[in-house]
């Protein structure tokens, strides 16, 4: 059986916790995949180090602009990650 190959937005959007868990359980992740995880981790952390109040939303805490700043920093320095898929394309200001 092949490796499966997850884009950001399928892991952030599309798959569940509990079949990416299965998946990488079973090594059935591509090392692509698994440094996407591992960014998104990161990602993630840091922005719950911005704001240790839970009952804040992102954007009570973080322009736009600095989430992006986040999500590029948290990548390794050699991958193009584009633009943050929590930021969405229509609005600057909405965040998720």
């Amino acid at each position: 059986m092949d490796k499966r190959e997850l884009s950001y937005d399928d892991l952030m959007s599309t798959i569940s916790q509990a079949e990416l868990a299965q998946l990488a359980t079973n090594g059935m992740l591509t090392d692509a995949t698994l440094e996407r995880c591992a960014h998104i981790g990161r990602f993630m952390q840091r922005l719950s180090s911005a704001s240790p109040n839970p009952n804040l939303e992102v954007r009570d805490v973080l322009t736009e602009a600095e989430v992006q700043a986040t999500w590029q920093e948290t990548a390794f320095s050699s991958a193009d990650v584009g633009r943050c898929p929590l930021l969405g394309t229509k609005s600057t200001t909405n965040l998720a």
